[in-house]
């Protein structure tokens, strides 16, 4: 095959892994949505895994560096594997992991204090909105686990609960914060 048209295919299979790769990710910086796994998505997901990881076995090794891209590329893959299994099996870390979030946008983001504040709110809105669609997804990764335990079933919601007060609070520091930005702008 011709170098050109082999160099696009290894492009096109680069550009392809990292958009999934983006899109479980919650997407590139600046143009950020939060993945729901739910059956729709993870059928999805999977299908283009799998598009993505035949097109990575069958193309062509010229040479040892089309040889190392290769398996670079079914190395990324393998790791994608694990990420979309973890992501069903783990719905909540989306929620587990906003503090990484709260605090890349608030002390490590070197945007202006204006677009911080908005892309804080607009993540925190995204999270209250979808937060529905968690919990059931979550409860059904549950089901069992707590099942016949008083106590555990307790401790889940006493854990939900907890959860909301705190991202309600900090989301209604964000507005206000936001507010304030506005009013002096």
């Amino acid at each position: 095959m011709e170098n050109f048209k082999l160099r696009r295919q290894y492009r096109e299979l680069d550009r392809d892994c990292a958009r999934l790769s983006y899109e479980l990710s919650g997407g590139e910086e600046g143009a950020r949505k939060l993945f729901i796994p739910d059956k729709n998505n993870m059928a999805r997901v999977r299908n283009t895994w799998k598009e993505l990881k035949e097109r990575a076995e069958a193309l062509e090794e010229p040479n040892a560096v089309f040889s190392l891209l290769k398996h670079h590329f079914e190395d990324f893959l393998d790791s994608l594997e694990y990420t979309i299994e973890n992501a069903e099996k783990h719905p909540e870390n989306c929620f587990v992991q906003m503090h990484w979030m709260i605090e890349n946008i608030s002390r490590l983001s070197r945007k202006s204090d204006e677009k911080r504040c908005r892309e804080l709110v607009r993540r925190l809105e995204e999270a209250c909105e979808a937060e529905d669609v968690f919990l059931g997804l979550i409860q059904a990764q549950n089901v069992g686990k707590f099942q016949g335990s008083a106590s555990g079933t307790d401790r889940y919601r006493n854990c939900q609960v907890k959860a909301w007060r705190i991202f309600s609070d900090i989301y209604e520091r964000a507005v206000q914060d936001c507010r304030r930005v506005d009013d002096t702008v």
